[in-house]
């Protein structure tokens, strides 16, 4: 119990549990499921994580050592572990398992002992009629017109009986909607801050392994000294990895109009903002992916690629919420390996994604319509009680 006593002054109202399968988006998204809980009225939040080292990458401050830490005031990050587990089941955390809301993400669950000790509670409740403190499991955002038919509908586990409500994020109303950017404000003292202002066309490369051909021609267009300036953002990971790959088989000439940053990992409020002030944002996944999607800016999305293809299917659905030009679906097929242009097509699409003002008004009527989109947090609302204070003295 001595690892969890920065944790025992007050209880948090919400508690999230992520298990990270691969990458950063499951981190990335639950961190911003906290902060949007936090915004939204909930005085403390406590997120437990089963990999605290991927969250450190983009949550400065996070030791990834600590059993248990409050970051904030308002946010408090547990190691999800056995001693965890055994922790939440002894006083003083015991108290917990009646008072705050749980919410599981995407492929986890609660162990099973804290899945029976919630399904009593919940039995007895019912059976004094009384209300009881709504445990809820999000899943991954899903662009299928099922997403409105399971959105809010309860489900129950056999093996205990415990029951929470499922949370499904889309793109279409009835849905859970998407997690939207906090607003943030821009410290100009942030180094990439001073160097967005150079004149040039400022892109993000953010992808997976995928997309070779298309991140071949982008570095290709670079090239060009015909071409606008060039400003490469390029992010830590697999991204790094590719473009440095090709070019040590294609070294930039001395007279190229391209300047390349290579980031390092960044605060997730920080990449927020950076998304939001380039010209255009090659992003992968889910979490960075919803931020562009709300820039009113040019960006193409890489999908996680998933097995059996599925990803196909979900950026056909992407594809058809809203009229984008034949222009940018190429580009989105293209990115994503589902459809290569020739080299000469590519070149063209490349250098309209790149330089055409043409397409700004896309995006700015697609962040219309996602402004009319509930928000998953929603779901869970604000909180109906204030968490009480601990006053016993932890063991």
């Amino acid at each position: 119990m001595q690892h969890y006593t920065a944790l025992t002054t007050t209880w948090p109202s919400v508690i999230i549990w992520c298990q990270v399968v691969d990458n950063y988006g499951d981190a990335g998204v639950c961190l911003r499921l906290a902060n949007t809980l936090i915004k939204h009225g909930h005085k403390q939040v406590w997120l437990c994580i089963d990999q605290p080292h991927t969250l450190a990458k983009i949550l400065p401050g996070l030791n990834p050592t600590s059993h248990a830490q409050l970051v904030s005031a308002q946010l408090g990050i547990v190691k999800w572990s056995a001693a965890w587990e055994s922790a939440l089941q002894q006083p003083p955390l015991q108290a917990l398992l009646a008072q705050a809301t749980m919410v599981t993400t995407f492929a986890c669950k609660l162990p099973l002992g804290l899945r029976q000790v919630r399904a009593i509670a919940q039995q007895k409740l019912c059976i004094a009629n009384a209300n009881a403190v709504q445990d809820y499991h999000m899943e991954y955002l899903t662009l299928a017109n099922w997403a409105v038919d399971l959105n809010g509908m309860q489900q129950t586990d056999a093996a205990t009986g415990y029951h929470s409500t499922l949370i499904v994020p889309g793109l279409v109303p009835g849905s859970a909607g998407v997690l939207a950017p906090l607003p943030c404000r821009i410290s100009h003292s942030n180094w990439w801050q001073a160097l967005l202002s150079n004149g040039a066309v400022n892109i993000l490369l953010f992808t997976y392994t995928a997309g070779h051909n298309f991140v071949a021609q982008l570095l290709s267009q670079c090239h060009n000294p015909l071409a606008p300036p060039v400003q490469l953002w390029v992010a830590p990971g697999h991204s790094q990895a590719m473009v440095k790959q090709w070019l040590a088989a294609n070294p930039l000439p001395a007279h190229a109009n391209v300047c390349l940053v290579f980031l390092p990992w960044l605060a997730q409020h920080e990449f927020d903002a950076l998304i939001g002030q380039v010209d255009l944002a090659i992003v992968r996944g889910e979490d960075s992916a919803m931020v562009a999607n709300f820039s009113s800016k040019r960006f193409v999305w890489q999908l996680y690629q998933e097995d059996g293809g599925g990803q196909q299917q979900k950026l056909d659905h992407y594809l058809t919420l809203h009229p984008w030009s034949n222009a940018l679906q190429a580009c989105f097929r293209w990115l994503n390996d589902m459809a290569i242009p020739s080299p000469a097509d590519g070149a063209n699409l490349m250098r309209s994604l790149l330089f055409g003002d043409g397409l700004q008004v896309e995006f700015a009527q697609w962040r219309l319509h996602l402004g009319t989109l509930a928000c998953p947090s929603q779901a869970i609302g604000t909180p109906t009680h204030t968490p009480k204070a601990n006053t016993t003295k932890p063991t």
